[in-house]
């Protein structure tokens, strides 16, 4: 049996779109399964379904690009899910990320 994630980084949350990047879909689906990982995907926030109203409530520069406001919002929709969790803290990853698969347990687990 491997090392186990800190409760402080628990849960994992990925950020990702809906459509597209079946790529890094996949990526993270293969980490998180050699990891024995359980993460949970933030879809919501894709740049078609920006609007004024979301990007005026959280505040969004207009000078960030639509991808780069999506990338923000779903940021905060992950905070958010931690906050509403309860947990102590909580990891988020983008879904572009790559993990070393030999230490990442460890070092994370040093960093907390």
């Amino acid at each position: 049996m491997g090392m186990v994630l800190p409760i402080i980084i628990d849960p994992v949350y990925v950020l990702h779109v809906k459509q597209g990047y079946e790529d890094r879909y996949q990526s993270i689906v293969s980490q998180m399964r050699n990891l024995e990982i359980k993460n949970e995907w933030i879809l919501d926030f894709d740049v078609p379904e920006l609007t004024d109203a979301v990007i005026q409530k959280y505040k969004i520069s207009n000078d960030l690009r639509p991808a780069e406001k999506s990338c923000v919002l779903k940021h905060i929709a992950a905070w958010q899910k931690i906050v509403k969790s309860g947990a102590q803290g909580g990891l988020v990853l983008e879904d572009d990320v790559l993990l070393d698969q030999k230490c990442f347990l460890e070092i994370i687990s040093k960093s907390i």
